[in-house]
């Protein structure tokens, strides 16, 4: 339940894909859920535990923010976490 006290619900899945970077077995998790109950939103990640290589890649239909507090508009990141 967020901060809020409304709960986000959704729908994702992990699946395992060679790591782009290290060639290592990366997880790759991609997701969707509505925010309030009324916005569809999706999140898309993948994180490599062998070189902590780091790529997010989230959008939404709304311009504004995330459950997670990301920019509204569609946006990528990716690098390695420090």
């Amino acid at each position: 339940m967020g901060a809020s006290g409304v709960t986000d619900e959704g729908q994702g899945v992990r699946t395992a894909v060679r790591c782009p970077d290290c060639g290592g077995t990366a997880v790759r998790s991609v997701g969707q859920f509505l925010l309030r109950g009324r916005e569809l939103r999706w999140d898309a990640e993948r994180f490599c535990p062998q070189c902590v290589a780091v790529c997010c890649d989230w959008g939404q239909e709304a311009a504004r923010g995330s459950r997670s507090g990301r920019p509204g508009n569609s946006s990528t990141s990716c690098g390695t976490s420090a």
